[in-house]
C-alpha cells in the first residue's frame, strides 16, 4: 500500500469498544485497543495515502454469544448472577426477537466503506439498531471534535488528513 500510494486498512470493532459493559471487560478491552490503533493510523498513514476506517457492530443473532463460558467457581459467580441474567437478557433482546438484525447490515456496510473513494470514509461506522447505535454515535461524535481539536492544537493538521484524490492525481 505505501509503494502504491493507496490502500485501506479496515477494521472490524464493536460498540463495545466505545462503551464499557459489566461482564465484557476482556472483549471490550480488545475493542477498545482496535479504535485506538485504527485510529493511529488514520493519521499516521494518510500521508501516504492510505486511509484506516473501522465498522463498529452492535449486537446481532451470531455464534458468539452461544460460546460465552461461565468460570469454574460457581460459588463466585453466584454473586454476579442477577445483574449477569439480566444485563444478557437486555443487551441480547433484539438478537432474539422475532425480527432479529441482519448480520448482513455489517457486510454491506463493510461494502459502502471499501466503495467510497479514499478521502470521504468516515473514520467510524456504527452498525447497530437504533436503540444500540445512539451512544456510540454520541461517544464518536465527542472523540472526534476532541481529537481534532487537539491536533490542530499540535499543528498537525492537515498533515495527518488523507485528501480525496483528484482528476490530476488518478
Amino acid at each position: 500500500m505505501h509503494k502504491q500510494g493507496s490502500g485501506l486498512l479496515l477494521q472490524i470493532g464493536s460498540v463495545a469498544g466505545r462503551l464499557a459493559f459489566p461482564f465484557l471487560g476482556l472483549y471490550g478491552s480488545t475493542k477498545f485497543a482496535l479504535e485506538g490503533l485504527t485510529e493511529s493510523y488514520r493519521y499516521e498513514l494518510a500521508p501516504f495515502g492510505i486511509d484506516a476506517a473501522i465498522i463498529e457492530p452492535g449486537t446481532y443473532p451470531t455464534p458468539i454469544s452461544a460460546k460465552r463460558q461461565i468460570g469454574a467457581d460457581a460459588e463466585r459467580f453466584a454473586l454476579y448472577q442477577t445483574t449477569f441474567n439480566k444485563f444478557v437478557t437486555s443487551f441480547f433482546e433484539e438478537s432474539r426477537s422475532a425480527t432479529p438484525p441482519d448480520p448482513q447490515e455489517v457486510a454491506d456496510a463493510v461494502a459502502n466503506i471499501i466503495a467510497l473513494p479514499a478521502g470521504e470514509r468516515p473514520l467510524r461506522t456504527v452498525v447497530a439498531t437504533t436503540a444500540q447505535r445512539q451512544a456510540p454515535e454520541a461517544v464518536n461524535e465527542a472523540v472526534a471534535h476532541a481529537s481534532r481539536s487537539y491536533l490542530e492544537m499540535l499543528g498537525v493538521l492537515p498533515l495527518v488528513t488523507l485528501a480525496p484524490k483528484t482528476e490530476d492525481d488518478k
